[in-house]
């Protein structure tokens, strides 16, 4: 068994996860980061698309979520379309979801009138 030097990736480029931050960091600050998604990771939508249908990327949805929570991380599932998808994240303990299953992206000032008490970051 090799053991990677520090640093190093462990899986080749094209075959490593999109695990990503669930906000992008050019939507906030720091600060404000670290107070809205501590230790939340995203699932790419490619990897939601099709896995009512595709076993190969729901056992490695299923196989992230769990790494993740193993890693006492929060998933948050990207590209959510439809009500078999989410069932199938929810059967597998993704914490967050978004996607056009939810609404159409829309101006921030717009959310809190659909979410009322949803505070929004500064």
């Amino acid at each position: 068994l090799n053991h990677p030097e520090p640093g190093q990736d462990l899986l080749p480029q094209d075959a490593q996860l999109h695990l990503g931050q669930a906000i992008p960091h050019a939507a906030m600050d720091a600060e404000t980061e670290r107070q809205v998604v501590p230790c939340t990771r995203a699932i790419d939508q490619e990897f939601i698309r099709n896995i009512e249908v595709d076993s190969c990327n729901r056992h490695l949805v299923k196989s992230i979520i769990l790494m993740a929570h193993g890693l006492g991380h929060k998933v948050i599932a990207e590209g959510v379309e439809t009500k078999e998808q989410l069932a199938l994240l929810t059967e597998f303990g993704c914490d967050f979801a978004q996607g056009y299953l939810f609404g159409k992206p829309m101006p921030a000032e717009r959310i809190p009138a659909l979410s009322p008490g949803l505070r929004m970051p500064p």
